[in-house]
């Protein structure tokens, strides 16, 4: 492969995320309500504004023979500090929904976890 080919194709960082969704009610569970679990790592960093956004992909678990896709663009990056003010990684937020599924979705609020939290020279 070339230089320009490994250029193109060079990753920054990802981030792992983890969450649960809010609970809803689907029409065939007479108003018992549940909810979805849902993990994976981020794709690769995308350019916006004066930061930048990742790519979140992934499925919930299975409930009651269905599960959901999450598609979505995460928040911009949102620096943090450890207990001597000094910047350690970032982290992104997002507010979304799933995927509609058996006549529902669900809403969640997750944020990923820091980017390469075992690498200082990264941050």
């Amino acid at each position: 492969m070339s230089a320009q080919k490994l250029t193109e194709h060079y990753q920054s960082h990802v981030h792992e995320f983890l969450g649960s969704t809010m609970v809803a009610t689907s029409q065939c569970e007479m108003g018992l309500g549940h909810n979805h679990r849902f993990a994976g790592v981020t794709g690769q960093v995308k350019p916006a504004g004066n930061s930048h956004v990742h790519v979140m992909n992934t499925n919930t678990d299975f409930y009651s023979g269905h599960f959901h896709m999450i598609e979505v663009i995460t928040g911009e990056a949102v620096p943090v500090y450890d207990e001597n003010n000094v910047h350690i990684g970032h982290v992104h937020g997002v507010t979304a929904a799933t995927s509609v599924e058996d006549m529902h979705s669900h809403v969640f609020i997750v944020a990923t976890l820091i980017q390469n939290p075992t690498a200082s020279e990264e941050r």
